[in-house]
C-alpha cells in the first residue's frame, strides 16, 4: 500500500482542523441564538462526533489513491454516528464528505 503524498496529509489536517474548530465555536455560535440546545464536551456524543471527525481526516489520507471507498467511508461514519449518538452537532461531519467528494 502507498505512503498518503504530502498533500492528502495537509488536506486530511485542515478538514479536521477546521470541523473540530468548528465544534469548539459552537457555543459562542449558541449565545447568539440560545433556542437551540448543544452538546457539550461533556457528553458522549460531542466526543464521539470528534472521534468520528479524525476517522474521516485519516480516511482522506488515501483519497487519492482510493476516492471512491474513500467516500464511501467518510459518507458513512456521519450515518453510524447518527445512529450511536444523535446530536445537533453531527453536520460538522460532512465537511470531510464535502472534501472526499472533490478529490479525485
Amino acid at each position: 500500500m502507498q505512503s498518503p503524498r504530502l498533500t492528502d496529509v495537509a488536506v486530511a489536517t485542515a478538514t479536521a482542523v477546521l470541523a473540530i474548530a468548528g465544534l469548539l465555536l459552537l457555543p459562542v455560535l449558541q449565545a447568539a441564538e440560545p433556542t437551540e440546545s448543544i452538546e457539550s464536551p461533556t457528553t458522549a456524543g460531542w466526543w464521539l462526533t470528534v472521534a468520528a471527525i479524525v476517522a474521516q481526516a485519516i480516511a482522506l489520507l488515501w483519497a487519492a489513491l482510493s476516492p471512491r471507498v474513500v467516500l464511501v467511508v467518510v459518507a458513512g461514519l456521519p450515518v453510524v454516528l447518527a445512529i450511536a449518538a444523535p446530536s445537533s452537532i453531527l453536520s460538522l461531519t460532512t465537511l470531510a464528505i464535502t472534501v472526499a467528494s472533490s478529490s479525485r
